[in-house]
């Protein structure tokens, strides 16, 4: 019984300076939506109401300004896919088209990005981080290279 009024007091005075340091609002969920901002609290704003408090975008919500920085991802994914679409339909053979995404792909994957991530997030220069140099040219090296044989048609 003692716990359960030491609990009840302690929320009591809880209460009590909450009233006192907010005395005109407490704090509740969606308050900045209120009739005098003129928006309508049904309408889902994106985690945004209309007056933005400061942002120059005002009037826009979060997925519209999103959408825009997402732009050129867009348009080079697009522009990827109609290259690689323009490829394979102009290739009467299936197997020169998995060459050459074999070729830039799994060199990417393998040599460039390794040595490339390791190169820009390890800033001494140390026996390590000269290999992944030596990784980096080397993958440099070997995807024009695969690129050539492929194209020119050559099986050595």
């Amino acid at each position: 019984a003692r716990r359960f009024f030491k609990v009840r007091r302690e929320r009591e005075i809880d209460t009590k300076l909450i009233e006192h340091v907010t005395p005109s609002k407490k704090h509740f969920p969606f308050t900045e939506f209120s009739n005098d901002d003129n928006v309508n609290p049904g309408i889902n704003y994106g985690g945004l109401n209309a007056i933005d408090h400061g942002n120059e975008n005002v009037g826009l919500d979060k997925g519209t300004a999103d959408q825009e920085k997402d732009l050129p991802f867009y348009v080079i994914t697009i522009s990827f896919l109609l290259f690689s679409f323009c490829i394979a339909m102009m290739e009467s053979d299936l197997g020169v088209v998995l060459s050459l995404v074999g070729a830039t792909g799994s060199t990417l994957v393998s040599y460039v990005l390794p040595g490339l991530i390791y190169v820009k997030l390890h800033e001494p220069l140390d026996a390590s981080k000269v290999c992944a140099y030596i990784q980096l040219g080397l993958g440099c090296f070997i995807m024009p290279t695969a690129l050539y044989f492929i194209l020119s048609g050559s099986d050595t």
